[in-house]
């Protein structure tokens, strides 16, 4: 069941990837400030409401409840080996940061592994050990407390824009200073660290462990969220409806959860685990494909990043190519993923990551892991050896 429930897993990081790039492929043409032109050919608005309707703000959530899943998974493996957690994620989480920092501040503007790594930190320090309803509340919590906060406060005239996180409320008390520049870079913490919470929950319910046996109660939830949600956001981007964007916050996680039910319901059918398989390999490697898109797009598109700005063959392809282009390159990567990870245990990025989480050194390719496994098998004293080691030190001794 464990083997299972991490292809799982793998399936729903690599289909969340998939999203997020169709969210970045505008940014990386445009940048993240794109105003859609009312006189854009209808094959172009169609894949940009298509966008902001079925991908938009919903997949990087999903990502986060990966996130969250993969804490509680790599706390129960360090518990059980012995090690020490506070010590090993506080590497791991600062491995993640500086990552995060060199991509954000010298490729592109889009990174999203420093605000992880600072909501990673606050998961270490003040949930980690907590009991899952514990995660539960403080997650909606921290997810809807600015939104109903704007919602009651925005009719009233008390407020003129929609908040939507915790940092949105902070900005009411920070006043102006050199450093907002910090803050802006880290800001997506407040929309990362309820859904980690809601992650960590969700991976210590039966959610995973019982899918089969939930399986027409996953199918019924996928189908109410999107049902609810996906309506909601149409509203907002094709309508153009000012529902606002704390209202559209709530219709956008609605969706992320209608994804994660249909998931986990699809992984309960044939048809749905072979449709997942190549999202598995994706999902595996998911750091190193992220960051992939980033080299590869920013050297491709002219305005696109900050130490390659100016540089690349094309301006824009617009938003239908863009569209098209996204699920291209995750096919393409779900080929080279199988690939690489048919000769190796680990993507290069996860393998570097692994290294300096545990401080130990760790192969990376299969052949040199079964070498090393057989080698060790060799090494291990049988109860002939040893006893013929006791019977040689007892003769020595007389």
């Amino acid at each position: 069941m464990d083997s299972e429930r991490l292809h799982l897993l793998d399936g729903i990081r690599g289909f969340a990837l998939l999203g997020i790039l169709l969210v970045h492929m505008p940014a990386f043409q445009y940048s993240f400030n794109f105003e859609p032109d009312e006189k854009m050919p209808w094959l172009e608005q169609l894949s940009l409401h298509f966008v902001h309707i079925f991908a938009d703000s919903s997949f990087l959530p999903l990502f986060a409840f990966m996130f969250g899943a993969s804490v509680i998974l790599l706390k129960r493996s360090l518990e059980k080996k012995g090690l020490n957690t506070k010590i090993v994620f506080v590497r791991r989480f600062l491995f993640l940061a500086g990552l995060g920092a060199i991509h954000g501040v010298v490729l592109w503007e889009g990174d999203i592994l420093l605000p992880y790594s600072v909501a990673a930190f606050l998961v270490l320090v003040l949930f980690l050990h907590c009991k899952p309803l514990t995660c539960l509340l403080w997650g909606i919590g921290l997810w809807l407390g600015p939104v109903l906060v704007s919602l009651v406060l925005r009719p009233l005239g008390w407020i003129t824009s929609s908040y939507v996180n915790v940092m949105d409320l902070l900005y009411l008390v920070i006043l102006p200073s050199p450093a907002e520049w910090l803050l802006e870079l880290i800001y997506n913490w407040a929309d990362a660290l309820p859904m980690f919470l809601i992650g960590m929950y969700i991976f210590q319910t039966k959610l995973f462990t019982h899918a089969v046996e939930q399986q027409q109660r996953n199918r019924y939830l996928a189908i109410f969220c999107l049902a609810i949600g996906l309506p909601l956001k149409a509203l907002s981007h094709v309508a153009y409806l000012p529902l606002g964007d704390d209202l559209l916050s709530i219709s956008n996680i609605l969706v992320t959860l209608g994804y994660l039910f249909g998931i986990v319901y699809a992984y309960t059918t044939s048809i749905g685990r072979k449709w997942f398989r190549p999202f598995e390999f994706v999902g595996k490697m998911s750091l190193t494909n992220y960051l992939t898109h980033t080299i590869v797009f920013t050297l491709i598109f002219i305005p696109a990043g900050h130490l390659f700005a100016g540089v690349g063959i094309v301006q824009e392809i617009g938003m239908f190519w863009g569209t098209v282009v996204a699920f291209i390159t995750i096919g393409l990567q779900a080929l080279f993923s199988a690939w690489w990870l048919s000769k190796f245990s680990y993507g290069p990025v996860e393998w570097i990551w692994r290294l300096w989480t545990y401080w130990k050194w760790s192969p990376i390719s299969k052949s040199d892991f079964a070498h090393d496994v057989k080698h060790a098998d060799h090494r291990k004293p049988t109860a002939l050896t040893q006893h013929s080691e006791r019977k040689h030190k007892k003769s020595s001794a007389l």
